[in-house]
């Protein structure tokens, strides 16, 4: 009968509806990895950050410290003309030459002390951002795992739900009906029946001629929505 089948249909709507869903959660899963696999690179970037500032930072400490051993040489050069001149002018004016090259150098003493606390600081900085990338890489993998699982367990339940559409599908009287309507559900918004309420389509909400109402429910023949295409079940 016309309208067993339908009913038939209706159940395996639903069915269908279910499906959907399940492979919908099911195409979310890698967009749960995309998240965690951005939270890991953005780690990674901050590392990088961290190393950079570590490495100009010791390399203009480097520097710092070939320019102050160059300053001390000097100084050593000028207190030993300092006692090797024999007028007062002279002797003062390489005394003050060697006062004025030892504060530079005691400024330059404390900038690299400084930076040599930077360092430190570094090194800590370093070794956080290195515990941070293990958290994300440990956090992806156990995303990883557990989309995996939900992935084997969204597949059992997908394959229980197809197993049951068979088991509708198997009682319909007329299987072209089931083609009809798997064409009208893809082009549809996966659904390929409606009921109706009065005179109303339940997918589109558009109002049947009076007529067409009466005729879905004879049974008599399968009556489609003018507006949407959909097969009509009273």
């Amino acid at each position: 009968m016309l309208k067993t089948d339908l009913e038939v249909l209706l159940k395996i709507q639903e069915l269908d509806s279910k499906m959907d869903e399940i492979e919908s959660s099911k195409a979310d899963i890698p967009k749960q990895l995309g998240g965690q696999q951005a939270a890991l690179a953005a780690a990674q970037a901050a590392l990088l950050v961290v190393k950079k500032s570590g490495d100009e930072s010791l390399k203009n400490r480097k520097l710092q410290e070939l320019e102050l051993a160059a300053k001390m040489q000097d100084i050593k050069k000028l207190q030993e003309q300092q006692y090797a001149v024999k007028d007062n002018n002279s002797y003062a004016a390489i005394k003050h030459e060697i006062q004025t090259r030892s504060e530079e150098a005691g400024k330059m003493e404390v900038i690299i002390i400084t930076a040599m606390i930077e360092e430190d600081n570094h090194k800590n900085k370093l070794a956080e951002s290195n515990s941070a990338i293990k958290t994300e890489e440990d956090k992806l993998k156990q995303l990883e795992a557990k989309c995996i699982e939900d992935g084997k367990s969204l597949d059992k339940d997908i394959e229980a739900v197809r197993k049951q559409r068979e088991a509708e599908t198997s009682k319909l009287e007329n299987i072209t009906l089931l083609k009809k309507y798997e064409e009208i559900r893809a082009g549809a918004g996966g659904k390929g029946i409606a009921k109706i309420e009065g005179t109303s389509c339940q997918c589109c909400f558009m109002n049947l001629r009076p007529q067409e109402a009466i005729e879905v429910r004879k049974y008599e023949k399968v009556i489609f929505c003018e507006s949407c295409g959909r097969m009509l079940y009273n």
